[in-house]
């Protein structure tokens, strides 16, 4: 399983709100109504920041099942003649970044529409191997994840980066921020109740446990809108 993930900066002339919308209103329905790529896809979600990571408003997941799927999704006429030009119409595609994760959890395991969810965008400290970083990472997932069950999250998931593969949409700004792996926690409860300080906390008691291992992370929280899968 092959994962995309976009970091996504608006147009520059573009209000939030007006972003959003287009988003959400008008490319989501786009993708999903444009067979010929979709019918490559496993997954497609949109996570909406509830505050933005610096000039990044939101970020874009898809799945697909294998590397030469993706290839093809991207290699559709309809992408070129439909999907691009309206990517430029809401998003900056030369500031946007793009990172690529392999994994065998199933999509349909992950994230529900309406959750609320963390990122965080890691790379190590200088001198630090990237085998050993990753060998950390892996060593604290577990028990990350019955920390975060405890304090009510419902999700933990840790994954590597591709680093050195182009962005899908071969905008040339494929991870060119070096991120090693991506973490994302999550509860499917939205924003209501004080979820959001909750998950605030639980990415701080994450920063905590870190410090010696991490450069400093990209995070943002953000709602999940799934669009399709």
């Amino acid at each position: 399983m092959i994962t995309f993930l976009g970091l996504v900066v608006p147009c520059e002339d573009m209000t939030p709100a007006a972003f959003y919308d287009h988003w959400i209103n008008r490319h989501g329905p786009l993708v999903t109504a444009t067979k010929a790529v979709a019918r490559h896809m496993r997954r497609y979600v949109q996570y909406h920041a509830i505050r933005p990571a610096g000039r990044y408003f939101g970020i874009g997941e898809v799945w697909f099942d294998t590397p030469q799927g993706a290839d093809r999704a991207f290699a559709e006429a309809d992408y070129h003649s439909i999907i691009r030009p309206d990517e430029q119409r809401f998003s900056w595609l030369e500031k946007c970044q793009f990172v690529t994760m392999e994994d065998d959890v199933p999509p349909e395991t992950c994230v529900s529409d309406g959750s609320l969810v963390l990122f965080r965008f890691l790379r190590p400290r200088n001198g630090i191997d990237r085998t050993v970083f990753e060998a950390r990472l892996e060593e604290g997932a577990s028990r990350q994840r019955s920390v975060l069950a405890a304090q009510g999250l419902e999700g933990y998931r840790c994954w590597p980066a591709l680093l050195g593969s182009e962005d899908p949409m071969r905008t040339g700004t494929a991870n060119t921020l070096n991120y090693h792996a991506v973490e994302m926690l999550w509860t499917s409860s939205g924003a209501a109740g004080g979820a959001i300080e909750m998950i605030e906390a639980a990415g701080r008691a994450l920063r905590d446990a870190q410090t010696d291992l991490i450069d400093e992370p990209l995070d943002m929280i953000a709602t999940a809108h799934v669009m399709l899968g």
